[in-house]
Parts: structure tokens; C-alpha cells; sequence
């Protein structure tokens, strides 16, 4: 029987990290919220934050498969801000 190599915890991608906009943001919705036409997710800060439906169609129609480094380097802005920007 051979061993398998140990691997340090600190060592690999984080859990995250493979998740695109799409999977971060099923994370996030809050179910709990409602306003007609828009969507709430919870942000990492603890607050809701609301997006037009629309809005937010569109945004994971151009972005939703994208994962957030990738965005980030194209954009030079974190998605959070731009998606969660929109008035």
C-alpha cells in the first residue's frame, strides 16, 4: 500500500477560489428579503444588498461564468462593486 502525499493546509487554492460570479452569488441570495423586482444578497460585510432584476440578468448573462480574479484583472474593480454599485 503506498502512501499518499501529505498536503499543508496552506498550501492550494482557497475553497472559493473556483467559484465563478454565478456560484458566489447563490451563495449570497437572502431568501428571507423581498421587493418587487429586485433580488437581495447578503454581503460578506453583514449587509443586504438589492439588484434590479434586470439589471442582474444581464450582468450574470455578461459575467455569471467569470470567476472573480478574472474579473477583477479586466475590469481593474472588484465585481461586488460594480454589480452592487448599480442605484
Amino acid at each position: 500500500m503506498q502512501n499518499s502525499p501529505s498536503i499543508a493546509a496552506n498550501e492550494g487554492p482557497q475553497a472559493n477560489e473556483d467559484l465563478t460570479i454565478s456560484e458566489h452569488l447563490d451563495t449570497m441570495r437572502s431568501e428571507g428579503q423581498h421587493r418587487p423586482g429586485e433580488q437581495c444578497f447578503l454581503g460578506s460585510d453583514g449587509d443586504n444588498y438589492w439588484v434590479e432584476n434586470g439589471f442582474l440578468k444581464q450582468f450574470l448573462a455578461e459575467y455569471g461564468s467569470v470567476h472573480p480574479s478574472d474579473f477583477l484583472s479586466a475590469h481593474g474593480n472588484d465585481w461586488h462593486s460594480v454589480l452592487f454599485a448599480n442605484p
